[in-house]
């Protein structure tokens, strides 16, 4: 089982048509047949994002020109699909924010596509959705409603609940949400409030209710949204604060209560993302101010100082990034990390063992216009999600040796014909 993110990742250890048949609109928001039959797509060429596009969103030219149209381009874009995954089926579900505000999901099977896009009607969001599985066959999927309250909806036994349902008021950022295996499974959510302070809810499942919003304040103020790692009996907090001109890395940590704030120092910019091979480790991703490149801060149980030069972050090379680093563990040994880079092109490298890839950034290509979301139900398969210049959805897949650094294949990109909205929440 994974969760997803609204803005950062925490990772631990598929097709186009267009029609009025099905929940499909004919504009960009929606797909499907009226027969019913699951439409698979087509191929399409890598994505110039400066080419114009036709109603599907497949360039029609893969000529590169000098400036890319990607609204990342400058700063560092949040992630705008959620994956949710169950294990025992295998399946995978995908969720995006349509550009009717509504909030919109497919099923893949990590093959081909085994539903078109639906809906879930009722609630119109300001923001990205949020979704994380509880256990295989359960999952719950989150949004910022445009009437100001955090709303959610839950899917169990091969349905939907009936309407969204309201857990927290006002907030300034989209819902993160994951699961942590304590005693039981516990649904986490934060958020970042108004006051620029990290707030967190949680309930016990399947049948948990709510506990309410407690705040983590760190006596200033928060300059992102939060991403969380659990482990065990122990998860722990990320999130970037101000400190005078800087935004350093933050943590604290949970293990049977919650320990103070560990200014860990740097600088960075945009959003964290975390990932964890054990219990003993946690990895923290950002991006860097000023370069745009990445680097990483590796917590072990018994090392938690940011004296401790065995904390120190880590530069992870000077390829420059515009989103959101997205960790996905493969196993106990194993861990790859995707990154859109400032040429829009998809960006990947490994960790086995201690070991980073020698041959630095692997190229994968596409042209992004949003953080990337991945999946990964077959054992040595892949496939990575985005969206295109005008939200067009797309992805590309891979094949994947354990004991080799690079990811094999060309993408084999295909065109979802599935527009989502690329507008993120700002609070």
């Amino acid at each position: 089982m994974s969760g997803g993110a609204g803005s950062g990742g925490t990772s631990s250890g598929d097709r186009d048509g267009n029609g009025n048949g099905g929940t499909g609109n004919g504009n960009g928001n929606g797909n499907g047949d009226g027969d019913g039959t699951v439409d698979q797509g087509s191929p399409t060429s890598v994505f110039n994002p400066t080419a114009p596009t036709d109603a599907g969103g497949s360039s029609s030219s893969a000529t590169a020109t000098v400036q890319s149209r990607s609204i990342c381009h400058g700063r560092v874009c949040p992630s705008m699909l959620s994956v949710v995954q169950f294990s025992n089926l295998p399946t995978a579900y995908i969720f995006g924010r349509g550009q009717d505000s509504h909030i919109w999901y497919r099923q893949t099977d990590g093959d081909k596509w085994i539903s078109n896009w639906e809906m879930l009607d009722g609630s119109q969001m300001r923001n990205q959705p949020s979704a994380a599985s509880t256990e295989d066959g359960q999952m719950q999927v989150f949004a910022y409603a445009k009437n100001f309250t955090i709303q959610y909806r839950n899917y169990t036994e091969g349905k939907w609940s009936d309407e969204w349902a309201v857990v927290g008021l006002s907030s300034g950022s989209p819902p993160y949400t994951t699961v942590c295996r304590f005693s039981g499974l516990e649904l986490e959510v934060y958020i970042r409030g108004p006051d620029s302070t990290v707030y967190r809810n949680w309930f016990r499942a399947p049948q948990g209710t709510w506990n309410g919003w407690e705040q983590h304040d760190w006596g200033a103020s928060f300059s992102s949204d939060s991403t969380v790692g659990c482990t065990g009996a122990m998860f722990r907090l990320a999130v970037l604060g101000y400190d005078g001109s800087k935004q350093p890395l933050l943590t604290k940590t949970w293990s049977g209560k919650w320990g103070g704030w560990t200014n860990i120092g740097g600088d960075f910019r945009g959003y964290l993302a975390m990932a964890s091979r054990n219990s003993e480790e946690f990895l923290t991703f950002g991006i860097k101010a000023g370069s745009g490149s990445m680097a990483y801060h590796n917590w072990t149980r018994i090392r938690d100082s940011a004296d401790d030069p065995n904390t120190q972050i880590v530069d992870l090379g000077e390829q420059a990034f515009q989103s959101v680093p997205v960790p996905l563990v493969m196993s106990a040994n194993r861990v790859d990390l995707l990154a859109i880079g400032t040429d829009d092109r998809l960006k990947h490298r490994a960790l086995i063992g201690q070991t980073w890839s020698p041959k630095d950034w692997q190229d994968l290509g596409g042209a992004f216009n949003s953080t990337p979301a991945v999946v990964w139900l077959a054992k040595d398969k892949v496939s990575v999600y985005g969206l295109g210049v005008n939200g067009n959805v797309f992805h590309g897949s891979w094949t994947v040796d354990m004991d080799k650094f690079e990811w094999a294949g060309d993408g084999g990109w295909m065109s979802d014909k599935m527009n989502m909205s690329l507008e993120d929440f700002s609070g």
